[in-house]
């Protein structure tokens, strides 16, 4: 990280390779609390902890291992439990990134983000506790975030989400950014909510990187669903993504209020 040259390069002079790094790191640590977590604690303790555990190091990877379990099991809404609690745990992943990188984005994001945080997680504990007594032990195979190779791939992700992040700011203005943040939702959020707290510092307005935030943080939770509903059975787990969608829509209309006033 020291020997990383600290100035723009590339298109739009959008690529700052000790920024970056220093993302990448931030990025790392924070997973890798989850990670040491899940590894002494979580797996030890239930599918409950697992997943808050294991949410905080990949929710993404917390979701197919607990998909691939419920397949192997009649009752869905256990597994689907921990997905969701686990995919909480994401949104307070976001506002601690956007508080590192440019807090004062926490003023616009804040509100929708913490309501979405309580609507999945209470939607996610009435799914566990429901149906905790077909609890199983369900060990999550993480690996660490500490590995060059995650790091360097997770690196050029957000090399890329910076460029067209500054591309379709330029060809397509507020609405390009908006269709960036669902597209890039649709893999990851970490990457997207780095890149636009790093461009409302520069020239991008705080409003339409809040927004940008929000819809790939929605998105991401959405996508969740499907990923376990293909995995775990479309029949048995549609009902799950309709809950799913439900619990982000609070947050997303308090959101467009707050910019709309």
């Amino acid at each position: 990280l020291p020997l990383l040259p600290d100035q723009g390069y590339g298109p739009f002079a959008a690529l700052n390779p000790y920024w970056i790094w220093w993302m990448v790191v931030l990025i790392c640590g924070i997973s890798f609390v989850g990670y040491f977590a899940i590894k002494h604690i979580g797996n030890r303790l239930g599918t409950l902890v697992t997943s808050i555990t294991g949410g905080l190091a990949s929710s993404t990877a917390v979701t197919l291992s607990l998909s691939e379990f419920a397949a192997a099991h009649r009752e869905k809404a256990l597994f689907m439990g921990g997905v969701m609690i686990a995919s909480s745990i994401m949104f307070v992943r976001v506002l601690v990134e956007v508080s590192i990188v440019n807090a004062s984005l926490l003023r616009f994001i804040w509100i929708p983000i913490t309501v979405m945080f309580f609507s999945v997680l209470v939607c996610g504990y009435w799914l566990w506790r429901k149906n905790r007594e077909t609890t199983v032990d369900a060990e999550l195979n993480l690996d660490n975030p500490f590995q060059i190779g995650m790091a360097l791939k997770f690196g050029a992700l957000l090399a890329v989400i910076l460029i067209l992040t500054e591309a379709m700011k330029s060809w397509f203005g507020d609405e390009g950014v908006y269709i960036l943040s669902i597209v890039s939702g649709l893999m990851d959020v970490d990457a997207i909510t780095l890149s636009l707290s790093r461009s409302a510092i520069e020239d991008l307005s705080s409003e339409v990187a809040s927004i940008g935030i929000i819809l790939a943080s929605a998105t991401n939770t959405v996508v969740k669903g499907f990923i376990f509903a293909f995995i775990a059975g479309i029949r048995e787990s549609a009902q799950y993504i309709g809950l799913l969608i439900l619990s982000v829509v609070p947050g997303l209309l308090i959101a467009f209020l707050m910019i709309s006033w």
